[in-house]
Parts: C-alpha cells; sequence; structure tokens
C-alpha cells in the first residue's frame, strides 16, 4: 500500500485565485505577481477582501505598465533634462507607496 503525498509546504502557503496572477496567502492576504525585465516580482495588496484585491491589483498593473513606458520612451531617443524632470515628476506623483509627507519632502529638494 503507497502512502499519499503530502502538499509541499509552498503549496499550503498560497491559494489560487479565479483571477490570473492574483494569489492569496494563509493569512488572507492578497498579493499579485507582475513580471518585469524577465523578473518576477510580488506585490502585497493589503487587504483580506478579494473584491477590493481585483481593483488595487489592476491599479498596481497599470502603473507597472505606465512605469515600464516612461522607461521605453526615455531609452529609444536622447532625453533632455527638462523632459527629465518632468518624467521624474509624475513618476512621484502617480507612487502610491510613498506617503503624502513623503511626496512633499521630495518636492522641496533642488
Amino acid at each position: 500500500m503507497v502512502a499519499p503525498k503530502k502538499a509541499s509546504k509552498s503549496s499550503q502557503r498560497w491559494f489560487k485565485t479565479r483571477i490570473q496572477n492574483l494569489v492569496r496567502h494563509k493569512s488572507g492576504v492578497y498579493y499579485v505577481r507582475t513580471y518585469s525585465g524577465g523578473k518576477e516580482k510580488w506585490a502585497s495588496l493589503k487587504t483580506k477582501t478579494q473584491s477590493i484585491a481585483e481593483v488595487r491589483m489592476a491599479e498596481h498593473i497599470g502603473s507597472a505598465r505606465t512605469k515600464r513606458r516612461t522607461v521605453q520612451r526615455s531609452g529609444d531617443e536622447k532625453t533632455t533634462m527638462g523632459e527629465a524632470m518632468v518624467i521624474c515628476k509624475r513618476q512621484l506623483e502617480e507612487d502610491a507607496t510613498l506617503r503624502p509627507n513623503t511626496k512633499e519632502f521630495y518636492k522641496k529638494l533642488p
């Protein structure tokens, strides 16, 4: 008689959802997997509710695509210093991981 295989520890921690690249940790917190530059990146969506996680995932993927387009634009042709400053300011405003006070501090820097 063959004993049934035990589930691996990693499969006990992560659960698939019906949405691609959205996974739930055993703690209930949702994470999104994105791929950039051939590497897999994980980001916590900081919620235990799937409907909220779906909205945050869409925002996260949208901001990642915007950043990728900006980088591609600046790599295609020579970027002037003024264009680089505009790109940097836009990225600062769109960065949801920074607190408002941090954004204000960065704006005051020369």
